[in-house]
């Protein structure tokens, strides 16, 4: 059996964290994987056969984010790409009559370029922080 635990090694908090810290963002990235491990370790969590870096497979999310926009499942702001939690079939059935636009997620702001605020980035384009 295969066991992948991957990593986002690169974001909007990890780039503003790094550039109040004014180090690279693969300084963070390393320092908080590392904690990671250390904790996972302390805690008895088992040890994946493979841990993918998000950079380590940028050409394939790109392509992916391209079907979905085939697809209208994704659409484009500013360079942003959102995943439109719209098109989701299985939500959909699953919360009928309970998803809606007025919705407001607590723990971050909502883009108002969103066409729904349960919306989320697939992509962000370069920003400067």
């Amino acid at each position: 059996m295969t066991y992948v635990r991957n990593f986002t090694d690169v974001d909007d908090k990890i780039i503003k964290r790094a550039n109040e810290e004014q180090v690279s963002w693969e300084t963070i990235t390393q320092r908080y994987i590392g904690e990671f491990h250390q904790d996972g370790e302390a805690l008895g969590l088992f040890a994946p056969s493979v841990e993918p870096l998000a950079t380590q497979h940028i050409a394939e999310i790109i392509d992916i984010i391209e079907q979905l926009e085939a697809k209208e499942l994704a659409y484009r702001i500013d360079g942003d790409v959102y995943y439109s939690v719209a098109g989701f079939a299985e939500l959909r059935q699953s919360c009928p009559g309970k998803i809606s636009t007025s919705w407001k997620l607590e723990r971050v702001s909502v883009d108002e370029r969103k066409r729904s605020p349960l919306d989320f980035a697939l992509w962000k384009s370069e920003q400067t922080w």
